[in-house]
């Protein structure tokens, strides 16, 4: 059970990092990546903000059209932080 508090915790940090990113005065570039290469290099490149596609990083993972199950988002997210 400390293990999902700490997750949420966590989670709660990232969307308060990212709500500050938009209120900043500095312009905010969020880089559209398909898969983990384009989103580490992105990451490499300096960009605060990432975003993507569902379907697209679903199909990276080996999910036939795309289709997340719930047991690999979980742990994909949990595999994040």
């Amino acid at each position: 059970m400390m293990a999902n508090k700490q997750y949420e915790c966590i989670m709660m940090l990232k969307i308060q990092e990212f709500n500050d990113l938009h209120l900043a005065e500095e312009l905010l570039f969020i880089g559209n990546v398909w898969d983990l290469l384009s989103a580490l290099t992105l990451e490499k490149a300096g960009f605060k903000a990432i975003g993507t596609t569902s379907w697209r990083i679903a199909t990276s993972l080996g999910c036939a059209g795309g289709m997340w199950r719930k047991e690999w988002l979980l742990q994909h997210e949990k595999s994040k932080t």
